[in-house]
């Protein structure tokens, strides 16, 4: 069981706020404290108390601190000394960078005594605790080391100075970035600018320590950190000097640029190229239609086409983190009736063979409608054939000019003069 007051402690106005301050149920809470507890003779057992407080002071408070009261019997006692004030427990300021109080030791039997500090497991990271003899005038490291002395009966004035030292540790840090090359490629580094060595804690987000490194003379790095915010402490090997950075790891986003469009389309005035975008994790969009329009940022535009042409066709997308990506697709722009006459070239295929007959050969299946007209306009012979060769006899027309037509799925697409003999 921790306690925090010892049976000689009095506090006559505020005992029950610093029971609530410290004490929760058997065990003590969380606030950084040093517990000097000082051990002899048989059965003696006595202890002081310093503990970090907002709004305290380093001398005596009413509201933060206890009396030491030593009681009619004696006894061997350890206690702070502010001024005349015998002092027990201690509320004070959080240390930065340095407390200092004056520490008294009695006994009325000369002896062989041990002051150990426990109780600092809340102190922040980097705080040093350190017990000067006055007697000998060395400092001793209380977080690694009990004392040993000897008291005499005969003390009277305070023995100790108790230093609680915390400074701010220098150092030079730097972030290498992940770039959109290696998306997921980072480093941080950091060291101190004192003399080392030093030991670093790195922990993530969560608090959950990922890298340790002790007694180190060089700075200590990560790399390839996930996305996520991460501290890392730096503390001196004496472990008087600390301090602690933190940084943010954000990841490259590469974006993939992608759409989809027909590859030939008809010159107009309408919208008549409409691409449909399936690009992904792109946050901001360009276009260029490659005709000298301007670009659009349209997740998903319209354009107008009105000149035939072979267009390149250029989408760029950008994800959150600035990274680009893009892709290049060409449509061509054809002109209605171009179309169509090719087509009707490509299809369907006209010969004389002599004699007033002429062959008309189809080379894609499909229905053609071919009409006999004479020059005043009059149609003579209209059929619809769907064979692949045709052949066309008109041997029994009287002398002169006639216009052959053809019509192919419905398109007009082609007109030949011919001389009946």
């Amino acid at each position: 069981m921790k306690t925090v007051l010892s049976a000689k402690t009095v506090n006559v106005k505020h005992l029950v706020l610093i029971l609530l301050v410290l004490i929760s149920g058997f065990e003590v809470l969380s606030v950084p404290m040093v517990r000097l507890k000082m051990k002899g003779l048989v059965n003696s057992n006595d202890e002081t108390i310093v503990y970090y407080q907002q709004g305290a002071t380093n001398g005596f408070d009413a509201s933060y601190d206890a009396y030491k009261i030593l009681g009619p019997n004696p006894a061997p006692h350890i206690y702070q000394v502010f001024n005349t004030t015998m002092i027990n427990t201690n509320g004070i300021t959080p240390v930065s960078p340095t407390f200092s109080i004056l520490v008294k030791a009695t006994t009325h039997i000369t002896g062989n005594f041990t002051i150990t500090a426990e109780d600092t497991e809340e102190l922040p990271v980097g705080t040093c605790v350190t017990l000067k003899d006055l007697s000998n005038g060395m400092s001793y490291d209380m977080l690694t080391n009990s004392y040993v002395f000897l008291l005499k009966d005969t003390t009277s004035a305070p023995r100790f100075v108790l230093f609680i030292s915390q400074h701010q540790l220098g150092y030079a840090s730097s972030l290498t970035a992940p770039s959109c090359q290696s998306p997921n490629t980072n480093k941080f580094k950091i060291g101190g600018n004192s003399n080392g060595p030093w030991n670093y804690t790195w922990k993530d987000s969560a608090g959950t320590t990922i890298q340790t490194t002790m007694n180190s003379f060089l700075p200590d790095s990560m790399t390839n950190l996930g996305t996520g915010i991460y501290t890392v402490s730096i503390v001196s090997g004496d472990g008087c000097y600390s301090n602690n950075k933190t940084f943010t790891v954000v990841p490259k986003t590469i974006p993939s640029a992608s759409f989809s469009a027909p590859d030939t389309i008809f010159a107009g005035s309408s919208f008549n190229y409409q691409p449909v975008n399936q690009s992904t994790d792109c946050a901001a969009y360009s276009w260029n239609f490659g005709n000298g329009s301007n670009c659009s940022a349209a997740f998903q535009p319209q354009h107008s086409y009105t000149v035939q042409g072979l267009y390149s066709v250029k989408l760029v997308g950008t994800s959150t983190t600035g990274c680009k990506d893009s892709i290049v697709k060409t449509v061509k722009v054809m002109d209605v009736m171009t179309y169509i006459k090719n087509e009707f070239e490509q299809s369907v295929s006209f010969s004389d063979k002599g004699n007033n007959q002429y062959n008309i050969h189809l080379n894609k299946s499909g229905e053609l409608n071919v009409r006999v007209i004479s020059m005043e306009g009059k149609i003579l012979l209209e059929e619809k054939r769907a064979d692949e060769n045709i052949l066309l006899d008109l041997g029994n027309l009287s002398k002169g000019l006639y216009v052959v037509s053809m019509d192919y799925k419905g398109v007009s697409g082609f007109n030949e003069k011919v001389i009946v003999k």
